[in-house]
């Protein structure tokens, strides 16, 4: 079995405790060196009667008990080392000393809870350890040994080497256990001292850390290198549209959470201190922009979700990156919203345009509108195709009204012919839903780039229009900016005229001249703006 400090420890080789004078250190080395190492056995009389060097010995030993009691206890951590830890009413320091030589003793067989247990107590009393009342119990001893006092400042300085030695007995044990539980011993520790990183950990759980943090640096810089790699491999399927985005994904959420089981315990530590794992703080920026980029350039929206669910879970230790993280998370949440709710719209489209009407009487033809397009005599017009509309209707009597529709895109027009009014303001209200918009907003598009767009005899300027001035001997035509125009329906016209002098104006018959109702409404729609309006455009913001 390992061979402990407390059983290195000159009182324990000589059997004497902290009250023997320099004559009983002399008569305990002789008898010793007759059953065990002369040597050792001289050189732990000459380090307890040297009062510097017997003040190691003091603080590795069990100072505050009585000699018995220190001698019992002693044996115990050597012959049931788990047993030490519950022994109560122990000065910090010797209860301190018994715990590391218990974890000295452990073996391989060790789990990770007891381990951590252990770690966290031995922290807890290194830090209440107070240099005063070890200074009083020690000199206590000493009056009575015939040793010169210490000083609280000399024990201070002293108390340093102790923490090194918890340290070094805390590492030898963690090397001796299964890696996995290694990792899962140092993060129950840290998690348990800082509360989940909320408060500063023990001096004793830093120098741990510090440690681990040594020995894990290799595969930590290696494992981030890889995880770089993996997202630029996921960034370049996605450019290429490829269909194994997720799988790599998949690859990349699997190396992330097996490096982050290792970072973890650094994190935390970092954390309480008020700092942040810079390794990990990079890692976690590299799949933040790996998932930026997915959402603005890709349009890949589930699997940035996907990537910032993984950041969240994974580096919820570093205060900087979770906030950024949660703003991103709330954005791609707005945009899967607004995708749900476009999709709604669309369907709801889809449901208010899809019509289909016979119409005739003798010889019925039937009209069909919907997403797909428009049907009419056995041609198919997709919506995307039509450029123009028309309609409206002529009265033949006092009963009845023939009303026209017509359609068309760059190469042919459909018109249909009908009587029945409810038909009629049926096909029309499909048609301004599922083609009239869109008309709408290609023509102010195209005034906005600066085209002239001619309607029947108007042309038309984002900013202007071409009106007829009527004159007795020879029209002229004239430009007029929309602020100096006026509107206004006569005989199945649209009328555009001057607001200044009533002779300039045009009109436009809405059966006959393509797209008026189009112009008409975007018309209407520039008056209602905010008075002074120049453009037509405008109303597009």
């Amino acid at each position: 079995m390992t061979t402990t400090a407390l059983e290195q420890n000159a009182f324990w080789v000589l059997g004497a405790s902290t009250r023997d004078d320099r004559r009983r250190l002399i008569e305990l080395a002789d008898e010793r060196s007759l059953e065990h190492d002369a040597q050792a056995c001289q050189k732990a009389r000459a380090d307890l009667s040297n009062p510097r060097t017997r003040l190691t010995a003091e603080l590795s030993w069990l100072p505050g008990l009585a000699p018995n009691r220190a001698t019992q206890l002693a044996q115990k951590a050597l012959t049931h080392p788990m047993s030490i830890t519950d022994e109560t009413g122990l000065p910090a320091l010797t209860h301190a000393n018994l715990i590391a030589a218990a974890i000295e003793r452990l073996d391989d067989t060790v789990n990770a809870l007891t381990m951590a247990n252990l770690i966290e107590r031995l922290a807890n009393l290194a830090s209440d350890c107070i240099p005063e009342a070890i200074t009083l119990s020690l000199n206590e001893d000493r009056s009575i040994a015939g040793f010169p006092p210490v000083t609280a400042e000399t024990v201070s300085t002293e108390l340093q080497g102790r923490v090194y030695y918890y340290r070094t007995a805390i590492k030898e044990c963690l090397d001796r256990i299964p890696t996995a539980e290694l990792i899962k011993a140092v993060t129950l520790a840290v998690d348990n001292a800082t509360k989940s990183g909320s408060v500063h950990a023990p001096m004793l759980i830093d120098e741990v850390v510090g440690a681990y943090e040594v020995e894990s640096q290799p595969f930590l810089q290696q494992e981030a290198t890889n995880i770089e790699k993996i997202v630029s491999t996921i960034e370049s399927e996605a450019e290429q549209k490829g269909v194994a985005v997720n799988q790599f994904i998949d690859v990349l959420v699997h190396v992330v959470r097996n490096w982050d089981t290792v970072a973890q315990p650094i994190q935390l530590n970092a954390k309480a201190r008020g700092q942040q794992h810079e390794i990990s703080r990079e890692v976690a920026l590299n799949i933040r922009g790996l998932a930026i980029t997915l959402t603005n350039k890709h349009g890949c929206v589930a699997e940035s979700q996907r990537l910032t669910n993984l950041i969240q879970s994974v580096f919820a230790e570093l205060p900087e990156v979770r906030e950024r993280v949660e703003e991103d998370a709330a954005t791609l949440q707005q945009i899967i919203q607004a995708r749900q709710q476009t999709v709604a719209e669309l369907d709801e489209w889809r449901r208010a345009i899809t019509y289909q009407v016979e119409i005739g009487i003798l010889f019925k033809q039937t009209f069909r509108i919907s997403s797909e397009g428009i049907e009419w005599k056995n041609k198919n017009y997709s919506l995307a195709s039509i450029t123009r509309v028309r309609w409206g209707g002529v009265r033949q009597s006092a009963d009845v009204i023939q009303y026209t529709i017509a359609f068309g895109d760059s190469i042919s027009e459909a018109i249909i012919s009908l009587s029945r009014e409810p038909v009629f303001l049926s096909i029309v209200e499909k048609l301004w839903l599922s083609v009239g918009t869109r008309l709408s907003i290609d023509l102010l598009g195209k005034l906005r780039d600066g085209e002239e767009i001619s309607i029947g005899d108007v042309v038309v300027k984002d900013d202007s229009v071409l009106l007829t001035k009527h004159k007795m001997f020879g029209d002229e035509s004239v430009w007029c900016s929309w602020h100096d125009t006026k509107i206004w329906i006569n005989d199945g016209h649209f009328q555009i005229g001057s607001s200044t002098d009533d002779k300039i104006y045009s009109g436009l018959s809405y059966i006959n001249v393509p797209n008026v109702h189009i112009l008409e409404r975007i018309i209407r729609a520039a008056f209602k703006h905010p008075p002074g309006f120049n453009r037509l455009s405008d109303i597009l913001s």
